[in-house]
């Protein structure tokens, strides 16, 4: 995920990783501008592919506030979203989150990549 507004490049750095990761055998998905239920629901739905992939990555770049990053409609707490993983289907694999936030007293847009590997 990435804000555009307050970010010149953001798109570009975005644009990077989709390119770079499958070189590492990545599979990249990008969710621009969810909403906070959108994006939990990402996640959710890579669960369901857990039984074909064998890790999980994910890559959050938004701004934030202390414990929160900003969803498209506001802000989103970072321990809903580590809870939204700890699931019994993806037991037993690794999961890595980054989470790179600006922190600002206004929310922006911004893009979620959820990348998995297999």
């Amino acid at each position: 995920m990435y804000s555009t507004d307050e970010r010149p490049g953001a798109q570009e750095e975005c644009d990077r990783l989709s390119e770079a990761l499958p070189a590492f055998n990545v599979e990249t998905t990008i969710k621009k501008d969810p909403t906070a239920t959108e994006m939990l629901r990402a996640i959710r739905e890579v669960q369901d592919r857990s039984t074909v992939l064998s890790g999980l990555i994910v890559i959050i770049m938004s701004h934030g506030q202390r414990g929160a990053v900003h969803a498209s409609d506001g802000p989103i707490n970072i321990q809903q979203i580590l809870l939204t993983m700890n699931s019994a289907k993806l037991r037993d694999k690794p999961k890595i989150f980054l989470f790179t936030m600006y922190y600002l007293f206004s929310h922006d847009r911004f893009c979620r990549q959820i990348l998995t590997f297999t």
